[in-house]
């Protein structure tokens, strides 16, 4: 397995783990649900082994509820653009989780507009002009 399947991997790991979570269901849970062994999905979700089209589709089937349907597709599409995107998986070389955690978190706050950032609890600006008195 190469470093770009590895990161892939990760990344779909990481995002079924988010949805197991919300899902509120234990490993063992979404074994049952899924009909893939325990020893599998536990090498899924450790993002150690390619998920296979098949099994996917039975991890989105299991995790969907009436109140939120996950479908394989977007999964997927999450996965990739954690582990930033389908560009960076063809040519980048291999990133960390923390590295692939700290390009998202600055993709979302390049789409988030001044008021979204400052009303952020930990915002602070700091303007030198700001602080003096216009006299």
């Amino acid at each position: 397995m190469d470093s770009k399947s590895t990161d892939l991997n990760q990344a779909m790991a990481a995002e079924i783990r988010a949805e197991r979570g919300a899902a509120q269901l234990t490993q063992v849970e979404l074994a049952v649900r899924s009909g893939i062994s325990y020893s599998t999905l536990k090498r899924i979700l450790n993002g150690t082994v390619d998920v296979s089209v098949a099994d996917l589709g039975a991890i989105a089937a299991a995790l969907s509820t009436v109140e939120n349907t996950v479908t394989p597709q977007e999964l997927l599409r999450r996965a990739v653009e954690r582990a930033g995107g389908y560009t960076a998986l063809l040519s980048a070389p291999s990133a960390t989780q923390d590295e692939i955690d700290a390009k998202r978190k600055q993709d979302e706050v390049r789409t988030m507009t001044v008021a979204q950032i400052e009303a952020l609890p930990h915002a602070a600006t700091r303007d030198p002009e700001m602080d003096t008195d216009q006299g």
